[in-house]
């Protein structure tokens, strides 16, 4: 007799099951890491109308309205279709070109703001309906929808018409939800540590807290005396240092991930392209989102 070889019916149908089931659970987990990517293409090209933004306020004292009066022409990737800037210096970066068709025509804005030194902060938000919550990097998570011009149509509002935040028609007025950057736990550990740092500054040396009060009530002319506002300002150029050089880092890195871009061997819109530019974006991506996290956290701090 014959040993016949092969599978059962039973057999090749588990198998096929287990494929099945594997295939539901990834494919969308995949879908939804490849969007993300996309979409900090946006976050990673807004970067160099950042710094010129922050120029043009430092010499006229306020925020530009177009990209005209930066002087700058529009950033355009492999996933972001349109970019420009609106009133009072907000960035507004669309998607299209190749990207996942769930993101077409959504957009991201970055919304700067001046602090009493003249620091620019930079707010996050994002369309809500092809952009939403999930898509973009943590930082941006906790800013909510934007308050900017929807997918079509124009002023505050949803896909179209002008209207509120989200809506589908009509006019409204939406609050822009601005990032959170501090959550309560933050606060009680900056609490604890102060609390900290009062009781060590308790345990010091009485000679050195008489001198201290010497300084403050002008009582001294001492090298140990440093006015206030010299300790703030010697502060202050101390994390703009830091700013300045993670933003060379940052441009940096940006130069050197187009630069691989630029040195692709396929003809753009092929899949080889597309593969090869998708690696190069993934390793760059995760890397340039944290040193911008860094750069606003350092902003931040500024006095």
């Amino acid at each position: 007799m014959k040993n016949k070889n092969g599978f059962t019916f039973i057999e090749v149908s588990i198998a096929m099951t287990i494929v099945a089931a594997l295939t539901a659970v990834a494919y969308p987990a995949y879908d939804e890491y490849t969007i993300r990517a996309q979409v900090s293409e946006g976050y990673e090209l807004s970067s160099n109308y950042k710094t010129a933004i922050a120029e043009y306020y430092s010499m006229h004292g306020t925020f530009p309205n177009s990209l005209v009066d930066i002087s700058a022409n529009q950033n355009i990737g492999g996933y972001v279709k349109n970019s420009s800037i609106e009133s009072n210096g907000v960035i507004k970066m669309t998607y299209g070109n190749n990207s996942n068709s769930k993101i077409h025509n959504g957009f991201i804005t970055l919304t700067p703001s001046a602090t009493a030194h003249d620091s620019i902060i930079w707010t996050c938000s994002y369309d809500g309906v092809k952009v939403i919550k999930k898509y973009v990097p943590v930082f941006c998570q906790g800013s909510g929808v934007s308050g900017s011009e929807g997918a079509s149509g124009s002023g505050t509002g949803g896909a179209s018409g002008s209207g509120g935040t989200g809506g589908i028609s009509g006019e409204s007025t939406g609050n822009e939800i601005e990032i959170e950057l501090e959550d309560e736990n933050e606060i009680e550990d900056e609490l604890e540590n102060e609390v900290e740092l009062e009781d060590e500054n308790e345990i010091e040396d009485e000679n050195e807290i008489e001198v201290e009060d010497d300084c403050f009530y002008g009582g001294s002319s001492t090298d140990d005396c440093v006015p206030e506002n010299e300790v703030e300002d010697s502060g202050n150029q101390e994390i703009q240092n830091e700013i300045n050089s993670k933003t060379q880092e940052l441009n940096n890195k940006i130069a050197e991930r187009d630069a691989k871009t630029a040195a692709i061997i396929y003809a753009p819109g092929t899949a080889r392209y597309n593969n090869k530019y998708n690696e190069i974006m993934s390793e760059y991506t995760e890397e340039i989102t944290n040193i911008q996290q860094e750069i606003s956290d350092l902003q931040a701090r500024l006095i």
